[in-house]
């Protein structure tokens, strides 16, 4: 073999390594890396969270258009934090402020106490479709924006239920390697959870659905978030309320990279603003 030759088989070889090892870097890690997000579970953290999953809220936007026609928009979600003294029915709860950041929508809100229906329709189902009744949004109750704080993407709101609802604790603080279960409504997914570790605080800049960017301290972590998590809950290993989600990292292919959460100071100084504007 000539050393022409040699040159051109090792060159070909370069080339179908380094090829290999992007086809790994950009397409398989990503891919195995959400999966693994998607997919993780804590047994002992799944096994508690019946003691907090009622304070969850979905946030669904209704906007009624100059002819009189209703739309439901995808939304978001969000926690309680507390139940009034004197009207044991109203809830206040906390969310992302880009959830509910609408200019013409009304805002209506589902628990995992709200039945939940789907059009009977064979056609669908066997195209593996699935479309949310009309009795369903007929059922929700309305939502009032109570407080969008000016610093930080976090609101409070507030809401009336007949059923007796979680208001999980607080945690004083997320540290970097805990373990976390987070809780919402992610692609339009009744209620789902997710799991993984706290990574640690960073700056980020945080792109809301009207597409504008803050910078927001926030605290990364790695369990799977999608569209419609955003100001769902976050919780530790004691079911202490230890964030709220406001968005994501996710790589040129959408495949999801980490999580941003508010912790729990920003999220109390969110309501004791709220408190004084009274």
């Amino acid at each position: 073999m000539t050393r022409k030759k040699k040159s051109i088989i090792l060159a070909l070889a370069c080339a179908v390594i380094t090829a290999g090892a992007l086809l790994m870097t950009l397409i398989v890690l990503p891919i195995l890396h959400e999966n693994e997000c998607r997919n993780r579970v804590f047994e002992d953290l799944e096994a508690r969270l019946p003691q907090v999953r009622s304070g969850v809220i979905g946030i669904i936007p209704k906007t009624t258009g100059s002819d009189g026609s209703v739309t439901y928009g995808g939304g978001g979600s969000g926690v309680v934090f507390s139940r009034d003294e004197k009207e044991k029915d109203l809830y206040y709860a906390v969310t992302a402020a880009h959830v509910v950041s609408g200019r013409d929508a009304e805002y209506k809100t589902f628990t995992v106490n709200t039945p939940y229906t789907a059009e009977d329709d064979p056609a669908l189902k066997a195209a593996g479709v699935e479309v949310v009744s009309s009795s369903f949004y007929e059922s929700l109750t309305d939502l009032k924006i109570e407080y969008v704080s000016p610093k930080i993407d976090a609101a409070v709101v507030s809401f009336r239920s007949e059923t007796e609802l979680a208001c999980p604790g607080w945690a004083p603080d997320v540290t970097e390697g805990q373990r976390i279960v987070t809780l919402g409504f992610p692609e339009g997914r009744f209620i789902s959870e997710s799991y993984g570790t706290v990574s640690g605080h960073q700056t980020k800049k945080i792109r809301s659905a009207d597409g504008t960017e803050k910078a927001d301290t926030v605290v990364e972590h790695d369990a799977f978030l999608d569209p419609g998590s955003s100001g769902g809950p976050v919780f530790n290993e004691s079911m202490a309320l230890c964030g709220m989600n406001i968005g994501g990292e996710f790589d040129r292919w959408d495949h999801f990279e980490a999580g941003f959460m508010l912790d729990t100071p920003q999220l109390q100084s969110c309501i004791d603003e709220w408190k004084a504007s009274r």
